[in-house]
């Protein structure tokens, strides 16, 4: 059995006009508002929480994130039962890769919507398997013992050609570009009790350092603190955290 304690906050932020992010946790999506709630699985039970940071003009970054995490949540129900992990991963690679043709063709249909994507970093509980995924820049950390680990890599210009002087151009989205991928990885053997996984999109990350934010999760272990210190940092860009803490009995 796991105990899953998650809370979770998305923010416009100081300076941006609108917020094109949107948390998912399980079916309930989170924009301009706060979550908190509590889960116990069994080794039968499914469950996700995914951050995604919406980008394009004439406010298309929100249309593509709030599609993108409904269609993500009805996808990720839809999902038959008893797959392995390599099942799981094909399914994952054949649905990105139609969702990125799907947001291509509504941009394409709309010129409001050209060019519109987003990123999007899942942490999956199906059955007996803990997984994360991720595709593009926003983040899924592991918070243990008073020490941050980031697990994902940033798909950008900087840390996928080794090109410095660009953390903020993304390579790899869904919707934008030509193709889109995710990066899978099972984390089922390495997920111990009293583990904290933090997911956020960029305009946590590139305001505070990964020690500044490990500072914050030892003395409050808060979102709210968390969102605060990044405002109070500049707040550049909108932010949404989810943190997911794991009791395994």
């Amino acid at each position: 059995m796991i105990t899953i304690s998650i809370e979770a906050q998305s923010i416009r932020g100081p300076v941006r006009e609108n917020n094109e992010d949107m948390i998912l946790v399980s079916t309930r999506t989170v924009r301009d508002s706060s979550l908190v709630t509590k889960v116990l699985l069994d080794n039968k039970d499914r469950y996700i929480v995914a951050v995604a940071d919406g980008m394009g003009g004439h406010q298309s970054g929100e249309v593509a994130s709030e599609i993108v995490t409904s269609d993500m949540s009805s996808f990720f129900n839809a999902l038959p039962g008893s797959l392995s992990y390599n099942e799981l991963r094909e399914y994952f690679q054949i649905w990105i890769e139609e969702e990125h043709t799907k947001l291509k063709v509504r941009g394409e249909e709309n010129a409001l919507l050209k060019g519109m994507g987003t990123t999007m970093v899942c942490l999956v509980i199906y059955e007996n398997k803990v997984i994360w995924l991720n595709c593009g820049d926003s983040r899924i950390y592991r918070f243990r013992n008073g020490f941050l680990t980031q697990l994902s890599t940033d798909h950008s210009l900087e840390e996928m050609t080794g090109i410095k002087g660009h953390p903020n151009v993304i390579c790899n989205s869904i919707g934008a570009g030509n193709s889109s991928f995710f990066d899978l990885e099972d984390i089922t053997a390495f997920v111990f009790n009293n583990d904290t996984f933090l997911l956020c999109s960029d305009g946590l990350s590139n305001m505070l350092s990964d020690d500044k934010m490990e500072s914050i999760l030892k003395d409050r272990n808060s979102v709210e603190e968390l969102v605060d210190m990044a405002c109070k940092a500049g707040g550049m860009d909108n932010i949404s955290i989810c943190l997911a803490h794991f009791e395994m009995k």
